[in-house]
């Protein structure tokens, strides 16, 4: 099933970096068009896995700088044993992503809404290592 859905989110990003796609039947059709059959409740799960946002109706990919990775964080704050980063609208999915990617061994996991992302840290004593890592990759 990973492999799955590794090839299929490669086809994906590939498609949005070729050309512009306004649509999920679009990315769909593509899809299909590469023998692979996909629901669009699976392609949207794809879409926020991957970190897609849709700028002026047009499905695009996260970019990142070296300088800022194109994060909009404006705030980190600890709430017991738990981050709250607040951001600019529509850019919690790829903080998300990011901070699921990052691998910390003081962070349990996250959950993103559309402007927050709430990190759950394992335990109060990893609250500021989990803040370093954080502030560091964000740059804050």
């Amino acid at each position: 099933m990973k492999s799955q859905r590794k090839k299929r989110q490669s086809f994906i990003e590939e498609l949005l970096n070729a050309r512009k796609v306004s649509s999920q039947n679009d990315i769909i059709k593509y899809l299909e068009d590469q023998g692979i059959e996909v629901q669009q409740s699976t392609l949207s799960k794809d879409l926020v896995s991957l970190g897609v946002l849709k700028k002026d109706g047009v499905y695009t990919l996260p970019e990142f700088t070296e300088s800022d990775k194109g994060y909009k964080v404006e705030n980190i704050e600890e709430a017991t044993a738990i981050l709250v980063i607040r951001s600019k609208p529509g850019y919690a999915a790829p903080i998300g992503v990011a901070i699921d990617n990052l691998g910390s061994k003081h962070i349990a996991g996250c959950i993103c809404g559309d402007d927050t992302v709430f990190v759950a840290v394992k335990s109060p004593q990893d609250l500021t290592p989990a803040r370093r890592e954080l502030f560091k990759l964000f740059r804050v």
